[in-house]
């Protein structure tokens, strides 16, 4: 897509994004906050398989954007190129969204004038960051919430690395329920109309969708314990045919795919991977899951909003939960209490 040489003659938006959720949301949030604007998107990516599912989320709106730039965030030369670019070429931003940036990115974004900032959804971790910001603990604490040096601190305040920006953030989001421990942020409630005026009648098929997340590595204390979920599982839907749609972090190298083979062989359920998000795959097949479940999903939210199947969540023993994960899966947990969502003690 050419530059157009009259961009800084228009009001332009700017969305950054990391994740093909986070695209899906800045896409939604621009049709929502910046119809006339010039739209450029900047997509930041670090793995190939990221960078193949943002591709299929952005050709299904390949004409909302009037320019896509690309970053490989494995560079940090390539990150201070972007840098340079954007201070040539963007003084003036009407709106900014932001689903994810890096400290690099972070000089540019604080370096503009900026009418509005907007944080769109990356599932649960939506949680940690309007509390991150709320606290304005994003100059001691890294996205991950884990301390910042005291030494890297002085270096992020001098090159301004910091997501300073984030003093002025408001929020886009399906989580309303972050402003009651949020009350300064603005929070706006992302509904999904525009992506479900695409969505004709579709019919329900008997099948359900058991969205996987990689909670034997980043959720559960001990990830022998995965088997034991899954065992309950297979027990509650007895009878029933299973599709366990693989997160994309589940079929990294050969060792994992050699296990959810092993457990396959055991409890007869099937692994399928798709190569589209899942809030585009029920929409490109044609059809609707009776039935969507998890134990620790985002895409259960979305799929909710959009196209209504039952959904279950089956709740993870606490004690079973890493520490710094608990937070956030406790927020989830009170978010699904909000929505027509079973939760499932297992």
């Amino acid at each position: 897509m050419l530059y157009r040489e009259e961009e800084q003659m228009q009001n332009v938006s700017l969305s950054f994004v990391r994740s093909q959720l986070q695209l899906l949301n800045c896409i939604e949030a621009n049709k929502s906050f910046s119809e006339n604007d010039t739209k450029v998107l900047l997509l930041l990516e670090r793995k190939d398989v990221d960078r193949k599912l943002m591709e299929q989320v952005l050709d299904s709106e390949g004409t909302l954007f009037d320019k896509v730039l690309r970053c490989d965030l494995r560079s940090n030369f390539k990150q201070i190129k972007l840098v340079l670019y954007m201070l040539m070429k963007y003084k003036k931003i009407s709106t900014c969204f932001i689903g994810d940036t890096t400290r690099i990115v972070n000089i540019a974004i604080n370096s503009l004038v900026v009418d509005r900032f907007i944080k769109v959804d990356d599932g649960a971790s939506t949680f940690f960051a309007a509390k991150w910001v709320e606290s304005k603990s994003y100059k001691v604490l890294n996205r991950h919430q884990e301390p910042i040096p005291k030494f890297l601190q002085m270096i992020n305040d001098v090159l301004r690395l910091n997501p300073d920006f984030c003093e002025r953030m408001s929020f886009f989001t399906i989580y309303t329920g972050i402003q009651e421990y949020a009350g300064s942020i603005e929070v706006i409630h992302n509904d999904y109309r525009f992506l479900k005026q695409r969505i004709s009648e579709l019919p329900v098929k008997d099948e359900i969708f058991f969205i996987g997340s990689d909670i034997r590595r980043y959720i559960l204390n001990d990830p022998d314990d995965f088997e034991k979920y899954i065992a309950a599982v297979v027990k509650y839907y007895s009878g029933r045919k299973i599709n366990y749609i693989m997160h994309r972090k589940e079929n990294e190298n050969d060792e994992q795919r050699q296990y959810y083979k092993y457990l396959n062989e055991k409890y007869g359920i099937h692994f399928v991977i798709f190569d589209k998000i899942l809030e585009q795959q029920i929409l490109h097949q044609g059809w609707i899951p009776c039935e969507v479940a998890t134990f620790f999903s985002s895409a259960i939210d979305t799929l909710v909003v959009i196209y209504n199947p039952n959904a279950t969540v089956f709740r993870l023993a606490s004690d079973d939960i890493r520490e710094k994960s608990r937070f956030g899966y406790s927020e989830m947990l009170r978010h699904y209490a909000s929505m027509k969502v079973n939760v499932v003690e297992i």
